[in-house]
């Protein structure tokens, strides 16, 4: 089979050409058609300008033969993990196409494309053992697609009802394989809407009142569900006196990054700066200043509310590509203190800095970056940085080291770093707590200096897998043994390796397996 890509063959042929050869694809294979219709329909949904007026009504049945076909598929196994993968892979590249019609602005087609799906879906999941769960997942996944599309939709309260009763059936149905937190998302959504008191005095830059749980969503929805964050009841409707962060797990989260998603492809950008404030979503209102080139509130923002190293990283880098690298600097400067994995804000920072002159910041976000995730390459970068004050880095950072920085992830990478400067006793404490691949690597370079800790571990490795009798493992202790050879000779007990291995053959006679590869030592 030649080895050119199907990108490269199409690459020859120009616009006749692949209509025909589409056009004859399709009609030999009937789904195809179908599933080219779908992404026609999206590709064009996505193309048109925001501002089109409405668009006529789609075919739904390209899609919702696509669904059928899938559902009823005559190869499947009804309780094979293959078959419910293969079925929830399927749904959600269908889903992708409805996401091109509500990127495109067409909300009321995206409800109709969800409906017929979620239909099907619904029906003929009942004839799948979904012991593994992939099958209810994808509910989660029409959830909350479905309160996206309600909300680009922009439909009155009335049509909102509608759909929220239709939701509701659907959710039931779903909570019946424990996966109706997507359903109880676009519930909330419908209920919503755009109107909700809330939404309208955070979209207007107003103080907010802590959104109360839906007493209709709770009795719609049979039983509350565990992981949505609706809040405690508020009694009264008077006006809070301050603005009140709305807290942003769960539900809430989603529906308002769902929000803040619509409000920038509608370009209502000041009433997404006001739902990000309301919603205490600073890194996304942050990253809007800067894409308006507000540059100075961006900073401001990124220093008096970002709260992660990540957040801070994400905000410098917009910065950067907008031409803004001294704001840039001076934000990733404030993130080498704040919270999470700081890795790769330091290498950012570090590579950056030297260039304006910041000897100083690219060394210390070097270390910082060493410190927060250790790494050979960070060591090594922050050696060429150190220059003359290297000893006292260098100190510093094997201190750091000693301490267990970085934690179970970061053992290789101090193992890697204490050969590197021939600390092998540090190396061998690292090897203690650490995986097979990091006491492999130890041993290796222990052989010659630390022959009988080598000698001791190894055969502690090895004597587990010959006793247990497991032939398919057997080649793993045979590796062992290996280094334990050449640990007897490079401490010069060449006989007391003979003695082991003529005992190892005495034990294990009868594991011819085992023999066979014992001949290789």
């Amino acid at each position: 089979m030649s080895s050119i890509t199907l990108e490269t063959l199409l690459e020859s042929l120009d616009r006749d050409q692949l209509r025909g050869l589409l056009l004859r694809l399709a009609a030999r294979q009937p789904d195809l058609a179908d599933v080219i219709a779908g992404e026609v329909g999206a590709t064009q949904a996505r193309a048109t300008p925001r501002a089109a007026p409405m668009r006529p009504p789609v075919d739904v049945g390209p899609i919702q033969r696509q669904v059928r076909a899938l559902m009823r598929t005559s190869y499947r196994s009804y309780d094979s993990y293959d078959t419910s993968h293969s079925i929830a892979e399927g749904i959600r590249a269908i889903l992708d196409q409805v996401r091109g019609f509500i990127e495109g602005g067409d909300g009321i087609n995206a409800l109709s494309l969800l409906e017929v799906i979620t239909e099907e879906y619904s029906e003929g999941q009942h004839d799948y053992d979904d012991s593994y769960g992939t099958l209810g997942d994808v509910f989660d996944d029409l959830g909350e697609l479905w309160a996206e599309a309600l909300l680009a939709a922009d439909l009155n309260p009335d049509e909102l009802e509608k759909w929220d009763d239709q939701l509701a059936e659907w959710a039931g149905d779903a909570a019946d394989y424990g996966s109706d937190t997507g359903m109880r998302l676009a519930m909330r959504a419908a209920q919503e809407g755009w109107h909700d008191p809330q939404i309208v005095r955070a979209l207007r830059g107003e103080p907010v009142l802590v959104p109360a749980p839906s007493a209709v969503e709770v009795d719609k929805a049979e039983e509350p569900d565990e992981d949505d964050d609706l809040d405690a009841d508020e009694e009264g409707d008077e006006e809070p006196s301050s603005t009140t962060v709305v807290p942003t797990t769960g539900s809430t989260l989603k529906l308002a990054l769902i929000r803040l998603r619509i409000l920038e492809r509608q370009e209502r950008l000041d009433e997404y700066l006001n739902l990000a404030t309301a919603y205490g979503l600073h890194r996304e209102r942050a990253l809007m200043l800067a894409r308006l080139g507000r540059v100075e509130e961006a900073v401001v923002a990124g220093i008096e509310t970002l709260a992660s190293a990540a957040d801070a990283l994400v905000l410098a880098s917009t910065l950067r590509e907008g031409g803004h690298l001294d704001a840039a600097i001076r934000v990733a400067e404030h993130g080498l203190d704040l919270a999470g994995l700081r890795g790769a804000l330091g290498d950012w920072l570090a590579s950056l800095a030297p260039g304006l002159g910041r000897l100083d910041l690219a060394l210390r976000a070097a270390e910082v970056a060493c410190t927060s995730e250790p790494s050979i390459a960070r060591y090594l970068a922050a050696r060429g940085l150190a220059g003359e004050g290297w000893l006292e880095l260098r100190a510093r950072l094997l201190d750091h080291l000693r301490g267990g920085v970085g934690g179970w992830m970061g053992t290789r990478a101090h193992a890697e770093i204490f050969l590197h400067e021939g600390l092998i006793d540090d190396a061998i404490r690292v090897a203690e707590r650490g995986g097979y691949g990091v006491l492999e690597l130890v041993m290796d370079a222990a052989i010659t200096t630390r022959p009988q800790w080598v000698i001791t571990k190894a055969i502690a490795q090895a004597e587990p897998i010959m006793s247990g009798g497991k032939a398919q493992h057997y080649d793993q202790a045979v590796n062992w043994l290996r280094r334990v050879r050449d640990a007897y000779r490079a401490a010069g007990q060449a006989d007391d390796w003979a003695r082991y291995l003529v005992d190892v053959r005495t034990t294990h006679g009868r594991k011819y397996k085992l023999m066979g590869l014992l001949k290789e030592l």
